[in-house]
């Protein structure tokens, strides 16, 4: 076939059919396309490099287009004219892959790993990922070549992690592999994904809901049976402030003094449930019951402190938040297994107020600090908690005054029996004794 005289035309190209030996059609300025007989079209240019001709592969036709091509082919001659050879440029980016898809998993890994928590994870959530890896992926596969790895190997990974440590934990292992697999995808080290499509090997069962008591005379008891336990009044007082405010555990356990003025609670987003960077502050309002308890916390921190509620261990208060698993181990211990957990107060709450007030769903939500799932409405609504603070306070008020009839004083679960002052005084003493 003989080269046209013009440059071609995307309907040329299109119309170009393969023939018993490979041919060459010529666009201009170095470009042509190869016409294969098998019928694949392939982008070609050819550029002057130290006195030689030299040809460089752009592409294939159809996935580039003719106008790509020719962009392609404009941004080859720039560079030559810098003084760049693409051409041995390409063959040293593929040596570098080469020699990065012979790393190790583990190794490999762990820079990926790095590169990610600095910006995309939060710390816990980078902390724990790293730990799984650390547990099951790395002693089965850690000393491979990232090329090397196949299906069966992540296969019998996943079924080891299963077998120590469950579903739920091998399907975590599974998604992080995927993660990391993917990016070595995307840079071209890889030539396919090993652990992709397995979401199968590591079903998990349905989720169930968190242990909570549903009614108000429940709630009272599961509050009573905790305040009359022998726990810590720094842990009686975190308890009682939870329940009060419906907030997450994680969110009241790591409450800080600076985070509180007058009666209001301003949550920064850092500390809120959700992605980085998709976060959001939140203001909580104090009912008098709550803020009591807050009053009584101050009485009791030493100096310095900067947790509202930190551990109290063997008569001395340390200078950080309630482990979970300690928060575990006190509901358990003295409510019994799977009665009612710290994040149940989160349902509490919501379930008695909400059958109260049915028209008041949405102020509920907003009083947990509960994201919508939609990403839709999470775009659009603008609103911030500030905006219903005279309709909130009161719904606020209403929840401690029946979680918290009959009960003691905030000041009597401490020991305290006297107002704040004389109560700081008497502590002092007490403790010196």
């Amino acid at each position: 076939m003989s080269n046209p005289t013009k440059a071609l035309t995307d309907k040329q190209v299109a119309a170009l059919k393969p023939q018993a030996k490979p041919y060459r059609v010529t666009d201009r300025e170095g470009l042509y396309l190869i016409v294969q007989n098998t019928g694949r079209k392939i982008w070609r240019c050819q550029y002057g490099r130290d006195g030689q001709r030299r040809k460089y592969k752009l592409g294939e036709y159809p996935a580039m287009s003719l106008a790509t091509a020719r962009a392609e082919r404009q941004r080859i001659r720039l560079e030559v004219r810098d003084g760049r050879d693409p051409t041995r440029e390409r063959t040293t980016a593929k040596r570098e892959r080469l020699e990065a898809s012979e790393q190790t998993v583990e190794a490999m890994t762990r820079q990926w790993h790095a590169a990610n928590a600095r910006d995309r994870w939060s710390a816990s959530y980078a902390r724990q990922m790293l730990q799984r890896l650390e547990a099951h992926a790395f002693p089965a596969i850690g000393a491979k070549p990232i090329a090397a790895v196949r299906r069966p190997d992540i296969i019998a990974l996943l079924e080891r992690c299963k077998e120590r440590s469950g579903a739920f934990q091998a399907d975590h292992v599974r998604q992080h592999l995927v993660a990391a697999f993917d990016d070595w995808l995307d840079r071209e080290l890889i030539e396919a994904n090993p652990a992709d499509r397995l979401a199968g090997r590591t079903a998990t069962p349905d989720k169930k809901p968190q242990p909570a008591v549903l009614t108000i005379e429940a709630a009272r008891e599961v509050l009573a049976k905790l305040e009359a336990s022998d726990r810590s009044a720094s842990m009686k007082l975190f308890h009682r402030f939870l329940a009060l405010t419906g907030l997450r555990p994680t969110e009241v356990r790591k409450a800080q003094w600076a985070e509180f003025h007058g009666d209001t609670w301003r949550i920064p987003a850092e500390r809120m449930k959700g992605r980085r960077g998709r976060k959001k502050g939140h203001t909580c309002f104090l009912a008098p019951a709550a803020l009591e308890v807050i009053e009584v916390a101050r009485a009791l921190a030493p100096a310095g402190a900067v947790y509202v509620f930190p551990t109290h261990y063997y008569g001395h208060h340390r200078h950080e938040p309630f482990a979970r698993s300690s928060l575990a181990e006190t509901m358990k211990g003295t409510l019994g297994r799977r009665v009612h957990v710290a994040h149940g107060w989160r349902a509490t709450m919501a379930t008695v107020l909400r059958t109260r007030h049915p028209e008041a769903k949405d102020l509920v939500q907003v009083m947990l600090a509960h994201q919508t799932k939609e990403a839709v409405a999470r775009l659009y609504d603008r609103t911030d908690e500030m905006m219903f603070e005279p309709k909130l306070r009161p719904l606020a008020c209403e929840w401690a005054a029946l979680l918290l009839e009959g009960a003691p004083s905030a000041w009597s679960l401490a020991g305290l029996q006297a107002r704040p002052a004389a109560n700081v005084i008497e502590l002092a003493s007490r403790r010196a004794a």
